[in-house]
């Protein structure tokens, strides 16, 4: 099967997110990596946020500009690793669904049709 490699994959990405990260956080405050991809005079994509609680540590405007710049280049490799990982469950879906005969994915997909149109039970009834 290929969880073991949907893993390693996982892995891999996530020890490269990491080793960018630590790279970048060693250069001097006011130096920026040489081969940065932010993106230049184009709109944001998503209204820039502080993460909970750095709103009350009195940011300068310097250090938030920082902030949202770091984040929004931490939710495009986010955004990747998502789609990444959707692909990777699409494939297990396709491989396990592989395993069964023609009968049991039939069964299945009522099963599944069966539990979107169930709707919950009143606690009170």
């Amino acid at each position: 099967m290929h969880k073991p490699r949907a893993i390693a994959l996982l892995t891999g990405l996530l020890f490269l997110g990491a080793v960018a990260a630590l790279s970048e956080a060693q250069l001097p405050p006011n130096e920026s990596p040489k081969t940065s991809k932010e993106p230049k005079d184009e709109p944001a994509k998503v209204k820039p946020t502080l993460p909970k609680g750095w709103s009350k540590l009195g940011l300068t405007d310097a250090q938030k500009q920082e902030l949202y710049k770091t984040r929004a280049r931490f939710q495009e490799q986010i955004q990747r690793l998502q789609e990444q990982l959707e692909a990777l469950k699409a494939e297990e879906k396709t491989e396990l669904e592989k395993i069964l005969t023609p009968g049991q994915k039939a069964r299945l997909k009522e099963v599944l049709e069966g539990d979107k149109v169930k709707e919950p039970k009143d606690p009170q009834e």
